[in-house]
């Protein structure tokens, strides 16, 4: 990957900021253990900072109990910085706890450890345990070796809420912070229940790519049923390599005939694991609507995305990261926006009204005052969000005359969208029924016109079920009848009155299977293909389309 180059100075201020003091309470449950008569006490590397005489002091530094629970704290004043220390029950050191080996510093050092850089209130960790009763430890790690300098490195995913932050998938709320023994490791203890979560690193606001033999959805996968260790080279699986991985030339080439057929461009980049994600390497013109761009990337597996430039906005592609295993000098092709490597685009259909309606009361969340909007390729995402008109029963539309693309990634946002935080986007109910991964721990709607027709899409926030495409009921286009549903060599589809197009459709958005000015029982035939999710698309002769899931076993 490329090297980030940033000032020493600029680390040490963005790890612990200005020295200051903090208020920071130490706390221990004592659970079963009944405490000694000699009081429970705190050492630790801190006392002479918080007013001891000494450090590691075992008699000076005394908790209270809170109440009539087995819980214990004390709260000092200490500066920013790294601590380590203990619990004893009692006063002196025949009396301190014994930390199990997944929460101690390591090298041979069993202490507990602790990163200040404001407020903190420690949770209340069991005495000679990993974690607060109910709780299990997630001991996150980042090896930043083959990252070059690097910014802040931070830990993102949706056990953040279970863990005490904020919300789930936030970029900064989790910050790692550098392990004295180790070069190049940062780390963090965090508390979750048992569970299964998923997980990505970020480093100075740059989040990793996760390669495929180690991704689940795009994310990292942790298992928690126990105290869990998960540390990880940065965007690699498993422990970084010994030494540098070699480089080679890797050149793109991107089609762009359909984008520039539809917007205004002052120019394009990619952004990708071969730059940290930082974007910035700027695409030639070649001709004949063909960009390209030779970069040196280092070696294995790479993910990328490209991006469009307009009057400041910058449009990233909806499609899932880009995927090319590099290991010599090599070429790939791809179409802007259209998902996968090695094709040209395909003609776009001329522009068409689209509609879309969302219903937020099936949802039964509440909505937010600020309103409901719709994100996109097509908004430059939250850049440009357009505010939806509210209508009775909690039914949210806009309509986007002239719409030109012939595909689209989309979302809806309860509430005013926030590039630096997906919280309000619709995410949790979406999956790849109905959605493709984003690459940043979320899911995007997708959809490819393959007509001129209008089109009206009637949505429920943050589902895929009941997914249909259609507008006003009483010109509903329905399928009567599909089956077998799963189908191994052949499904039938029975279809009201009249002639229609019928589109079979991967979750890609590929058109696999195409039937014109049809009627009554068609066919659709295994041929082509695969098992999987497609998706069925009827449309007649007014633009008025629905669609339905099949599988092929």
């Amino acid at each position: 990957m490329r090297k980030h180059y940033f000032l020493f100075l600029f680390a040490l201020v963005s790890t612990y900021g200005f020295t200051q003091n903090r208020s920071v309470t130490f706390q221990v449950d004592l659970g079963s253990t009944s405490p000694s008569a000699n009081g429970v006490h705190i050492a630790g590397d801190f006392q002479a900072a918080a007013g001891a005489t000494g450090n590691w002091k075992p008699d000076e530094t005394t908790l209270t109990q809170a109440g009539t629970s087995t819980i214990y704290s004390v709260t000092v004043s200490i500066p920013d910085g790294r601590y380590e220390y203990k619990m004893l029950n009692g006063d002196n050191w025949p009396d301190e706890e014994t930390i199990p080996s997944e929460s101690q510093v390591g090298g041979g050092n069993g202490n507990r450890f602790i990163n200040i850089y404001k407020d903190t209130t420690l949770a209340a960790v069991e005495f000679s345990g990993n974690a607060p009763a109910g709780k299990e430890l997630l001991r996150i790690g980042a090896d930043m070796a083959q990252a070059g300098t690097y910014g802040t490195v931070t830990a993102a995913g949706n056990w953040q809420a279970a863990a005490g932050f904020t919300s789930d998938w936030n970029a900064t709320a989790t910050q790692l912070f550098a392990d004295p023994n180790r070069a190049n490791v940062y780390e963090r203890l965090v508390y979750v229940p048992v569970d299964t979560f998923q997980l990505k690193l970020i480093e100075g606001g740059n989040w990793e790519t996760v390669p495929s033999a180690c991704e689940v959805g795009g994310n990292r996968q942790v298992i928690v049923s126990g105290a869990v260790i998960e540390e990880n080279c940065y965007a690699m699986c498993g422990p970084c390599p010994a030494a540098p991985l070699p480089q080679y030339t890797m050149t793109l080439m991107l089609d762009m005939q359909n984008h520039l057929a539809c917007n205004i461009m002052d120019s394009l980049d990619v952004a990708g694991s071969l730059n940290g994600w930082a974007g910035g390497d700027l695409l030639t013109d070649m001709g004949n609507d063909i960009w390209a761009i030779t970069l040196m990337v280092d070696s294995g597996e790479v993910q990328f995305k490209f991006r469009s430039h307009f009057g400041g906005n910058v449009s990233w592609e909806g499609v899932p990261n880009r995927v090319a295993v590099h290991s010599s000098a090599d070429t790939v092709m791809a179409c802007f926006n259209v998902d996968g490597l090695g094709g040209y685009c395909n003609p776009i259909p001329a522009k068409a009204d689209m509609t879309f309606r969302v219903d937020m009361a099936t949802w039964g969340g509440s909505i937010d005052t600020a309103g409901v909007y719709i994100i996109g390729d097509f908004t430059a995402w939250q850049t440009n969000a357009i505010q939806m008109t509210p209508l009775p029963g909690g039914i949210y539309e806009t309509t986007i005359s002239d719409f030109c693309p012939g595909s689209m990634y989309f979302k809806f946002v309860n509430g005013t969208p926030d590039p630096s935080n997906s919280s309000n986007e619709e995410n949790a109910g979406l999956d790849s029924t109905c959605a493709v991964d984003n690459g940043v721990g979320g899911m995007n709607r997708f959809y490819e016109r393959t007509s001129s027709n209008a089109i009206t899409f009637d949505l429920i926030f943050d589902s895929c079920a009941g997914m249909n495409i259609s507008i006003d009921e009483e010109e509903k286009t329905d399928i009567v009848k599909m089956y077998p549903n799963p189908m191994t060599n052949s499904a039938w589809i029975e279809l009201t009155e009249g002639s229609f197009d019928v589109t079979v459709l991967d979750l890609s958005g590929r058109t696999i299977q195409n039937m014109s000015n049809v009627s009554g029982k068609v066919e659709i035939t295994r041929d082509n293909l695969t098992s999987g999710l497609y998706i069925v698309t009827v449309t007649n002769d007014k633009g008025v389309a629905s669609s339905a899931k099949l599988i092929v076993e």
